[in-house]
């Protein structure tokens, strides 16, 4: 596998034909970023061009650039539940908490939101929500 070409925003995207604006669009929306851009000097965004044309290439398949355990992480979130009693928070409270943080860990890792959910995360949706159809 080819090394990563990181380069600075400007130029990622003099790269991609496109203007920086574009990118930095294309980035909120998903596109893979070496490193978020900051204020000042010293401070912008990395991106590896070829990366984002990957993104860009998978089109409509969803398919995601990284492979992710997502049921694993499910699992995982929803044992964290369980230990989470004493805490100070309501079930609901820490059910909503972990679910966001099972979309985010996806989202993190591959770039998009998770094209489905897990029995464990819908779970967790359902204790956040209040359903009384909820199974332990």
């Amino acid at each position: 596998m080819p090394s990563p070409r990181i380069l600075p925003l400007p130029a990622a995207a003099a790269e991609l034909e496109v203007r920086p604006d574009t990118l930095r669009f294309w980035i909120r929306r998903g596109a893979p970023c070496v490193r978020q851009g900051g204020r000042g000097p010293g401070k912008g965004a990395l991106v590896d061009p070829d990366r984002v044309r990957a993104w860009r290439d998978r089109g409509a398949d969803n398919a995601p650039l990284v492979r992710l355990d997502e049921v694993g992480v499910a699992r995982g979130l929803a044992a964290t539940y369980r230990a989470c009693s004493g805490l100070g928070i309501t079930q609901r409270q820490a059910a909503m908490v972990l679910a966001l943080a099972f979309e985010e860990i996806v989202r993190g890792v591959t770039g998009h939101p998770p094209a489905e959910l897990p029995e464990e995360t819908r779970w967790l949706i359902a204790i956040a929500l209040g359903s009384r159809d909820v199974k332990p």
